[in-house]
């Protein structure tokens, strides 16, 4: 299974797909986070939690993508939200 980032000539498009992941920060998390932003520093606790939600994502993206016969996904996009993840793409043979 592919999963690209760009588009692919001469291949059968099969239907959009999209898929979305979200994971709760947490008490020590949101701690963290607070004290974070207050400094001004990055929250290497918080990135966690969202590359969770990409990997978690993707996985499901690419479990519809078998589901629907697909050899690949073309033009994936996501989104971020907080620590919501909307990812989206074409699915194609």
């Amino acid at each position: 299974m592919n999963l690209s980032f760009a588009h692919i000539e001469n291949v059968e498009h099969i239907k959009m797909l999209s898929a979305s992941s979200t994971f709760g920060v947490g008490l020590l998390t949101s701690i963290v986070f607070y004290f974070c932003n207050l400094f001004g520093i990055e929250c290497e606790m918080y990135d966690k939690k969202i590359e969770k939600a990409k990997s978690s994502a993707a996985l499901k993206l690419i479990g519809k993508a078998s589901e629907a016969g697909a050899a690949g996904i073309m033009d994936v996009q996501f989104q971020i939200h907080a620590t919501t993840v909307f990812m989206y793409g074409i699915a194609y043979k």
